[in-house]
């Protein structure tokens, strides 16, 4: 997983999702013999929060990751990059309204974490300082609510703030002395 490519985490998270079960029995069996670190990891991969937020999050990247890898080819666009972006932004934006879409993605979360025997859950109560805890009477408006809704906007927010606020500029790409011959009068 690189930290600063979207396209790297989105396959980084695909891929861990669908060996999700052979990474679990790995890590079960290191545990078994002793190996702390593994106990550890495998302590954390059994928690709801885990598994719901991974099902998010790689749904969510999944669509950032053809624009990130559009944005790193050699011979990148980014007049065509700033449109396709504004798509991308609209199926996010789609997508945080869709009901039906969460409520697809919880159960395949509620589906992987009983194939662990793990219950859906969310955090006890309590005042919160680290981490949005609006009021919520079950665990899917729990996690829609208060990680899902987050993440998708800060994703509105960052592709945003940094490809469609220049966006006016990226026609200057046009004076490139190999992208001359298409401006016209």
């Amino acid at each position: 997983m690189c930290e600063t490519r979207w396209a790297a985490r989105s396959d980084a998270l695909s891929t861990f999702l669908a060996c999700f079960g052979a990474v679990e029995s790995a890590l079960r069996t290191l545990a078994d013999d002793g190996d702390t670190k593994c106990a550890l990891y495998l302590n954390a991969m059994e928690t709801f929060q885990f598994i719901v937020t991974l099902i998010a999050i790689e749904h969510v990247l999944s669509f950032v990751a053809p624009l990130s890898k559009m944005l790193q080819e050699k011979a990148c666009d980014l007049v065509k990059a700033a449109q396709d972006t504004r798509v991308t932004v609209a199926t996010l934006q789609a997508q945080r309204t869709s009901d039906e879409l969460w409520e697809t993605l919880y159960e395949k979360a509620v589906s992987l974490a009983a194939s662990m025997d793990v219950s859906p859950s969310m955090p006890r109560g309590g005042s919160q300082r680290n981490r949005p805890n609006a009021p919520s009477i079950t665990p899917s408006d729990f996690w829609r609510v208060n990680m899902f809704y987050p993440f998708i906007d800060h994703m509105i927010t960052e592709i945003t703030s940094r490809l469609l606020s220049s966006s006016d500029r990226f026609v200057v790409q046009s004076l490139m002395p190999s992208n001359v011959k298409t401006i016209d009068d």
